[in-house]
């Protein structure tokens, strides 16, 4: 039976084989850059923390099909001190979608955080985390770009 646990360090190259499955494009050419990116993100990072951590459905096996990064940070509402915990890179094996996914989220969700948001998400991701309670905020949801040399944008 699947289980979901924290990341550990030794699971970065199964996560960057995970990505170029999950995912079509990558800014990132590199398996060893993308790795590297990784190790910095969810283990190097100033609040890197293990109360907040970051998750992979794994299979009895070991073999990662799952995954979601976890990055707590600090934060203020007037005087009051918080921890939010910025969700980023869900992504699951083809043949585990539907189930791993909702089951990462939600285990996410639940853990000690004050409150959880994503920095961007595609439109699956979308649908998944408003199916689970989330919520979308447009305004804060869009891309804004200028040219600097006053030729048009396409």
């Amino acid at each position: 039976m699947s289980k979901i646990r924290p990341l550990k360090p030794d699971d970065i190259g199964q996560i960057v084989a995970l990505r170029r499955q999950a995912f079509a494009h990558s800014a990132v050419a590199s398996d060893s850059e993308l790795e590297s990116y990784y190790r910095t993100l969810f283990f190097e990072n100033p609040w890197c923390e293990n109360r907040f951590p970051s998750l992979v459905y794994a299979e009895p096996g070991g073999q990662i099909r799952g995954f979601v990064g976890a990055i707590p940070r600090p934060m203020l509402l007037g005087a009051e001190r918080l921890t939010a915990v910025v969700s980023t890179e869900l992504m699951v094996a083809p043949e585990c979608r539907g189930f791993a996914g909702p089951a990462l989220l939600r285990r996410l969700f639940d853990g000690e955080q004050d409150l959880t948001f994503s920095d961007r998400s595609n439109s699956q991701a979308k649908a998944l985390y408003e199916s689970l309670g989330g919520t979308t905020a447009p305004w804060y949801s869009l891309y804004w770009a200028i040219s600097l040399d006053g030729s048009r944008l396409s």
